[in-house]
């Protein structure tokens, strides 16, 4: 991948957003679980539409009393690339890790899930099996990130030591208009064949809501959003529901240190649909990655933790777990910096590998 990406800089800011989304998924798709010892995860609980409803996942046991949780986006799983990439990270660095399947996302028919549904996370975190752990860090990919934001805004478990959002989106009006925008999208499809196989085995459990011929017509996320998700946890529309669930408006009540990590040409969370949301997060390090896409960097990524494996699953962990005034992070941090910014990190005494 290092040889591949290195003849594509040449190419156009736009195209590398694309270059940088795709090459990653398709190495990551061939990444096998860490050779350590993992348990599958399983808990109930209790809905008041539809009952009882089984959550998973995958846990693995690592030293010490802290856990990272880890959450996958819109569309993925457990089995996702980056899920399984991440937990190798964590196998690397002896961390204990929860890989969290989002409510129904393991296609078992246990329902299925909205963005700001956070009251699956927080009752696993109270399991008994986690009780032992003094820290928790939670870690999520795209949709993942904006749940697990929400989640430490709102009534985060006393523990929650920082949260990780990598390629997030955060106000979810912005961020469906900008992924419907296109007539044609491979990314969007790629998300809604997901939704899709979701939705049919929660509906062969609970047959409630449109049938599924009808949800295989939609291939637009607001359409998705208003006629399956809406209905099913109460919202009017799925204009009701983008106001009441967006973390945007809650990011200046985050209760813990945060890190944001965007691609600036990420071809689907646009930098534009979530910067003003970042401007009033106090507790948040804001980080832009010109070379990178949607949950892809270079396999050198750094963001100066040098005790962290290279790349972006490391150094985030490195961030999670580590030192945050090892580099000096500011409020906004383009990676590589700037000329300008360069200078300035380098007269405050702060300093950042752009070995990128």
């Amino acid at each position: 991948m290092r040889r591949f990406l290195a003849r594509s800089a040449g190419l156009s800011a736009a195209a590398l957003g694309h270059v940088y989304t795709i090459w990653p998924y398709l190495e990551r798709r061939r990444a096998p679980l860490p050779s350590a010892t993992i348990e599958e995860f399983r808990t109930t609980v209790a809905d008041s539409v539809v009952g009882p409803v089984e959550i998973s996942g995958l846990y693995l046991s690592g030293a010490g009393d802290r856990l990272t949780v880890i959450m996958h986006g819109l569309g993925g799983n457990t089995e996702s690339g980056y899920m399984r990439a991440a937990l190798s990270a964590c196998a690397q660095m002896g961390l204990s890790a929860l890989l969290l399947n989002q409510r129904g996302a393991d296609r078992r028919g246990h329902d299925f899930a909205h963005a700001g549904l956070i009251e699956d996370l927080a009752h696993v975190l109270r399991d008994p099996r986690f009780a032992s752990f003094s820290e928790i860090a939670l870690l999520g990919f795209s949709l993942g990130g904006h749940t697990a934001l929400r989640y430490a805004c709102v009534s985060p478990d006393p523990r929650l030591r920082r949260v990780a959002a990598i390629c997030s989106p955060l106000d979810l009006a912005a961020a469906s208009a900008a992924f419907d925008r296109s007539r044609f999208s491979v990314y969007r499809r790629h998300v809604l064949e997901s939704l899709h196989q979701t939705y049919t085995a929660a509906y062969q459990r609970n047959p409630s809501g449109i049938e599924p011929y009808e949800a295989r017509k939609i291939w637009r996320i607001r359409e998705w959003d208003e006629r399956v998700i809406a209905p099913r946890f109460g919202f009017p529309s799925a204009l009701d529901y983008y106001q009441a669930m967006s973390v945007a408006p809650l990011l200046p009540e985050l209760k813990v240190e945060s890190l944001y990590l965007g691609a600036v040409h990420d071809p689907m969370v646009p930098r534009a649909s979530v910067v003003s949301a970042l401007a009033s997060a106090q507790k948040v390090s804001e980080i832009w990655v010109s070379r990178a896409g949607h949950l892809g960097f270079a396999p050198d990524f750094d963001l100066g933790f040098p005790d962290a494996p290279a790349g972006l699953f490391g150094q985030v962990l490195g961030w999670l777990w580590g030192d945050r005034h090892q580099n000096g992070f500011g409020a906004e941090l383009h990676y590589p910096p700037t000329d300008a910014q360069t200078a300035s990190q380098s007269s405050s005494g702060s300093e950042l590998d752009p070995a990128e």
